[in-house]
Order: structure tokens, then C-alpha cells, then sequence
């Protein structure tokens, strides 16, 4: 059953456009809800905890974008959630940090229902969660 996270964000733009999901896949599930050819790289991956960007339907698969990187996954067991402002790769500047820092993992805290990121800042990946409250965009 697919669920869908109600959200009183406005959505404007290009966001608007844009749809992003978790998709809770661990072995137990089945190797048959990924694609073969991108199976390896999905179990690496650990999808759990991750939200991807929503791409095309093909041959009975749904795209999923992380980063990068595409899977083709069976559509089972995806759940959307609110479309995340910033995404893997974007440049942001942190509250009270001098220099800008690139976002490298966008996750899902399901206890607060809403996207945190880690990014890597001079080189170095922070530990901290930061939340999209925290940053401002760099062009």
C-alpha cells in the first residue's frame, strides 16, 4: 500500500514539479522488486532511510534518482513524501559556519516526518543532521 504524507508547504515552481519518495527495500523484501541490472549497486546503496527523486515509469519500473544515480524499482513499496528543497550536490551555506558546503546524503527522520541532510564541509563529512531550515542556497 502506497501512503502519501500530507504537508501544508507551499509548493511553487520548479518543487512543484518534482516528487520525491522513500522506498524501504531490505533483502527480505525480495531481489525481484529491483531490476537486475541495478540490484548491486542498490544493495550498496542501503535504501532505507533515504529519500529519492521520483523519475519516469518504464516496462511495469519506476525510476528512482539518488544523487546520480538511477534504480528501477518495482513500484510496491514506494511511499511519497513532500518534495525536499535542496538535493544531492547542491551547494549550501550553513547558520554559523564561514565557507559553503555540498549536501551528499538526503534521509528521512520518521519520527519528526520530514527530510535531514549530511553534507561534506571543506572536504569533510559532518556527523551533524542538518535540516533545510539550516541552509541558505549557494548559486
Amino acid at each position: 500500500m502506497n501512503k502519501t504524507l500530507k504537508t501544508n508547504l507551499p509548493l511553487s515552481g520548479i518543487l512543484a514539479n518534482r516528487r520525491s519518495a522513500l522506498y524501504p527495500w531490505f533483502e527480505e523484501h525480495g531481489f525481484g522488486l529491483v531490476h537486475p541490472e541495478d540490484l548491486e549497486r542498490f544493495k550498496v546503496l542501503l535504501p532505507y532511510g533515504k529519500v529519492f527523486e521520483i523519475g519516469e515509469s518504464l516496462g511495469g519500473y519506476v525510476c528512482l534518482l539518488y544523487g546520480a544515480d538511477t534504480f528501477r524499482v518495482k513500484p510496491g513499496l514506494l511511499t511519497e513524501v513532500p518534495p525536499t528543497k535542496y538535493r544531492i550536490g547542491d551547494k549550501v551555506e550553513v547558520g554559523g559556519k564561514e565557507g559553503v558546503g555540498e549536501i551528499i546524503d538526503v534521509l528521512w527522520h520518521h519520527g519528526k516526518a520530514m527530510p535531514f541532510f549530511q553534507i561534506v564541509f571543506d572536504g569533510k563529512k559532518i556527523r551533524k543532521r542538518y535540516w533545510e531550515t539550516d541552509f541558505v542556497s549557494v548559486d
